[in-house]
């Protein structure tokens, strides 16, 4: 899980897929502090992204997007203030998701007072231990070929990050979170 965690705002995040063996990766925020290796999308607010390409929240998963696999990178936009949230592959959304103008987002998610811990946390899980996962919220550990910036101009994310959302920092946070 993040060290940091929203509250309100819109927060962008990319998560790169190391390696992969298997196909038990998710990747999303959840609401609730998880165990190591408990799947966050069978909690009511655990929203995910699987490598198989379905959504999973409240231990219910459906059809959705392109499945995943090693150096692809999933982007997530978290709009707290719309509840909504959004999952890209490789800079594409998915479903025709468009955080910037608030359309066809991946859930409508628990509002943050109503969640357990009043935030949420981005997140994976990977229930085989075998995947690794990097994770990229402004300052990439991972090298990229682009410099998209957020609106504030923070951050370095390999794709753009949607108008209107911001890179998770300390700067960021207490200014829109």
């Amino acid at each position: 899980m993040s060290t940091f965690a929203v509250s309100s705002g819109k927060w962008y995040a990319e998560a790169k897929f190391i390696s992969t063996s298997g196909s038990a990766c998710i990747i999303g925020v959840v609401g609730i502090n998880t165990r190591a290796n408990e799947d966050p999308g069978i909690q009511a607010t655990g929203y995910m992204y699987n490598q198989n390409g379905n959504k999973k929240n409240n231990n219910s998963s459906s059809s959705y997007g392109d499945t995943y696999a090693a150096n692809d990178i999933i982007g997530i936009a978290l709009d707290l203030d719309n509840n909504k949230i959004y999952f890209s592959k490789n800079g594409t959304f998915q479903n025709s998701g468009d955080p910037a103008a608030g359309s066809n987002p991946a859930f409508t998610v628990t509002a943050p007072s109503s969640t357990p811990t009043g935030v949420y946390f981005f997140c994976h899980a990977d229930e085989q231990s075998t995947n690794k996962i990097s994770w990229n919220y402004g300052a990439p550990p991972f090298a990229i070929s682009s410099g998209n910036r957020d609106s504030n101009g923070h951050g370095n994310f390999e794709y753009a990050v949607p108008s209107g959302y911001f890179s998770l920092n300390s700067k960021n946070l207490a200014e829109f979170g």
